[in-house]
């Protein structure tokens, strides 16, 4: 039995939010959506916010609401220190008060307070406090061209500002973990400077969620390079939606998703970063190729009898996740399912654990950091394709073909990678120099003949 990889249609429709629940909105669906004659207002005002309005009038304050948004969004959309101006602060206040002024008409209610809380490069954030609940008010800065400019990427696309994130906000809160982004309530989409977005504001009293692990977080439907900013989370919590792109290693198949998953959530399970982590398993990688059976929960005693006390409970939590990772392959292997798995792991490791800048601090032979002992519990490693390392090789400028030289010794091709794999390369690859490769290979003979440059 195998997993089949197929990708699901795009979707196709003229309404915003029914796109922007599944996939990134991009200005172009934006542009076909206001030809269809779809408003720009998407999502609903916090049904807390509409508590006090009678049912029959929701939909008239809803539009009333959005007015008053759009209008402050553009009170404010010129006050741009990237454009090389101090922030307005007497006109910023002027603002807020004005828009507490219009809440308060609008929604009838006295309960409100507006105060402004942070700007960045395209964005002013306000608060709004509105009964006990709290919200963020985001709105965007009309960018100078040329300020504009050095975000589009060589396709002539933006991942940041009005054009994109109103929408975006909507697709981070749906397609990243339940609970990782802050929720968006009702947006105003397209490029104007009336654009903003309203989502619950995160602060000290919310629960502080922990990091996502390196695993799990790697295959996410869409990625961005920004949110690990100061700014761009809070609490654990994403709460901007600039810099998303769609993310190519996401994987489509729904049911090698999941059980993809469940290996990514045990490896984030341990400690990985961790130098005494690190230690320990290179204790228990000396073990395990002396033949002691490390999985075998009835050795597990005598395997950390002598430790000290928190160095017992740690090894005991690596072997009970050692075991748990070794069963899930046995099990995936013995019904034909675990090749799939096996090579996005591989994929995994190749990316997390960087051969060259793990054998430059000697964790291709050391067991300090370097997990080897999954590695070869799941039939995987970090080494690279060959054809990658010839990459480095040829950006280096340098064509003689060593055993691979680093910063503190040479990595011996052999060691890492067959035969056959070696010799393809040079046959790919036939204006390198391989002499030192052939000679240490005591290949001449096997290879008389052969057209590769030998010095």
């Amino acid at each position: 039995m195998c997993y089949k990889m197929r990708m699901k249609n795009n979707v196709i429709s003229n309404n915003i939010l029914h796109i922007a629940r599944k996939r990134l909105v991009n200005s172009g669906d934006i542009t076909r959506a206001m030809i269809y004659g779809h408003g720009p207002r998407i999502g609903a005002l916090p049904y807390d916010m509409l508590a006090g309005v009678d049912k029959s009038e929701r939909a008239s304050t809803t539009k009333n609401v959005d007015s008053v948004f759009a209008n402050f969004a553009q009170k404010i959309s010129y006050l741009c220190p990237a454009n090389g101006y101090a922030l307005d602060w007497h006109t910023f206040q002027d603002s807020c008060d004005w828009l507490k002024h219009e809440l308060v008409r609008v929604l009838s209610r006295y309960d409100i307070d507006v105060q402004y809380f942070d700007s960045g490069t395209f964005k002013h954030c306000t608060r709004l406090d509105i009964g006990t609940y709290s919200y963020a008010l985001l709105t965007f800065i009309d960018l100078s061209p040329d300020k504009l400019a050095r975000f589009y990427d060589s396709d002539g696309n933006i991942q940041h500002g009005a054009d994109v994130e109103p929408q975006n906000y909507f697709t981070m809160y749906y397609r990243l973990p339940h609970g990782r982004a802050a929720r968006p309530f009702i947006a105003r989409v397209g490029n104007n400077d009336d654009a903003y977005v309203l989502t619950k504001f995160i602060d000290d009293r919310h629960t502080n969620k922990k990091t996502r692990g390196l695993f799990s977080s790697r295959r996410d439907f869409i990625e961005s390079h920004d949110i690990r900013g100061w700014r761009n989370t809070s609490r654990g919590i994403i709460v901007d939606a600039g810099g998303f792109q769609n993310n190519s290693l996401y994987i489509t198949n729904q049911r090698l998703r999941n059980t993809w998953y469940e290996f990514a959530q045990i490896l984030d399970a341990i400690n990985l970063s961790s130098v005494k982590t690190g230690l320990l398993f290179s204790r228990l990688h000396k073990k395990y190729h002396r033949g002691v059976d490390i999985l075998n929960c009835k050795n597990w005693p005598r395997l950390i009898w002598s430790l000290p006390p928190d160095d017992k409970s740690e090894t005991l939590h690596i072997l009970r996740k050692l075991r748990k990772l070794y069963d899930k392959k046995q099990s995936l292997e013995s019904s034909g399912q675990y090749n799939a798995v096996q090579e996005l792991l591989k994929q995994d490791f190749v990316a997390i654990f960087n051969f060259f800048r793990f054998y430059d601090s000697d964790f291709a032979t050391d067991d300090k950091y370097y997990p080897r002992l999954i590695a070869e519990l799941l039939g995987i490693s970090n080494v690279p394709p060959l054809s990658d390392l010839m990459k480095i090789i040829s950006m280096r400028g340098n064509k003689r073909v060593e055993f691979h030289s680093t910063k503190n010794k040479d990595i011996k091709l052999t060691d890492f990678y067959s035969e056959s794999e070696i010799i393809t390369e040079m046959k790919r690859h036939p204006d390198f120099d391989w002499s030192v490769v052939i000679k240490k290979q005591g290949w001449e003979q096997r290879l008389n003949g052969a057209k590769y440059v030998v010095r």
